[in-house]
């Protein structure tokens, strides 16, 4: 097999285990020889790849952020409602999290010991936020959605999907409650769209 046809899968694997690593264990705890191993790769590997296990974390990160926060602003600058855009903003995001669960630990450990996320997530963060403040400050404007600090709002309305996100073992175990099973799944993601739109809605369009 060429070279060519490698260095994509390496790469890959890389980015792969280092997102499950640094969740797990943190930037300091997730050492290069587990990472390289994980991604079933020789030592050398992050050097001839990333360059550095810093640059290896920022890829993992960014690769991790971009792609949700694309698919985020398309459904926010979407036609419709405001309140049918939020909805779609927060099913975007509840689906992303299930398909990548790491990444609120990644960010968490961020927040814990900096009190900020990651640096190269932090401008997709801002850009997504600004355009979920204008997003809610539109719905105000029409009256679809109610008076509130927006930027606040914003944020709750993404607190359901995360918080679920980080208590999905606990669930489990705990509550029998597993959204790895499609119908749970399902039942959960209709909570949170009920919930998210009641808190948000201007009059009585709350949980049926």
């Amino acid at each position: 097999m060429s070279q060519d046809a490698v260095v994509p899968d390496t790469r890959e694997a890389l980015l792969q285990a280092g997102r499950k690593l640094f969740s797990d264990k943190g930037f300091d705890g997730a050492s290069v020889r587990d990472i390289t191993a994980g991604a079933g790769a020789n030592l050398g590997a992050i050097t001839y790849h990333f360059g550095s296990k810093e640059a290896l974390y920022e890829a993992v990160v960014s690769s991790t952020i971009a792609p949700l926060a694309e698919r985020l602003m398309a459904t926010v600058g979407g036609p419709g409602d405001p309140l049918d855009r939020v909805e779609g903003v927060v099913r975007e995001y509840f689906a992303y999290l299930m398909d990548y669960p790491e990444m609120p630990r990644l960010f968490i450990r961020s927040l814990l010991a900096s009190g900020m996320p990651p640096a190269p997530a932090q401008e997709h963060l801002k850009r997504v936020l600004a355009a979920l403040v204008g997003l809610i400050r539109e719905g105000q404007a029409i009256g679809r959605i109610r008076p509130g600090h927006p930027a606040l709002m914003a944020l709750g309305l993404m607190s359901h999907s995360l918080h679920l996100t980080i208590m999905r073992p606990a669930l489990a175990r705990m509550a029998g409650f597993d959204l790895d099973d499609p119908t749970q799944r399902g039942i959960a993601l209709d909570h949170i769209v009920r919930t998210v739109r009641g808190g948000l809605a201007l009059g009585q369009e709350g949980p049926a």
